[in-house]
């Protein structure tokens, strides 16, 4: 059974009375790069693909929002560099370690690396 909805304009938000819940919605505008356009246009190809529904690219986004939030694993933003760092920086990494007072055993080492014992 299909959920119909209804939207408002109230104080330049968007409504939308579902029959079960309400949701504020905003416009905002985002912008992203050409390359991760095209992957949400693939991931919205895919759904439709498996699901023979269409999807918009803001209901994606809006479900990996969710995601995100909901899951209790730290989530990643930063990702480490695709290229090699120079050797001046490694050079300065391995001559200025900081020692945070705790010592670490091999099998700390482990569980953290390969999650779990080894």
């Amino acid at each position: 059974m299909a959920t119909s909805s209804l939207f408002a304009l109230v104080d330049e938000r968007y409504i939308r009375y579902t029959e079960h819940n309400i949701h504020i919605m905003s416009a905002t505008t985002v912008k992203i790069s050409k390359e991760a356009s095209r992957k949400l246009e693939a991931l919205q190809a895919r759904f439709r693909l498996r699901s023979g529904k269409r999807t918009t690219k803001q209901a994606i986004i809006e479900e990996l929002v969710e995601r995100a939030m909901e899951d209790p694993a730290p989530l990643i933003l930063l990702r480490p560099p695709r290229t090699p760092l120079p050797a001046k920086v490694r050079a300065m990494i391995r001559k200025y370690p900081i020692d945070w007072g705790v010592e670490t055993r091999e099998e700390d080492i482990d569980e953290i690396l390969y999650g779990g014992d080894v």
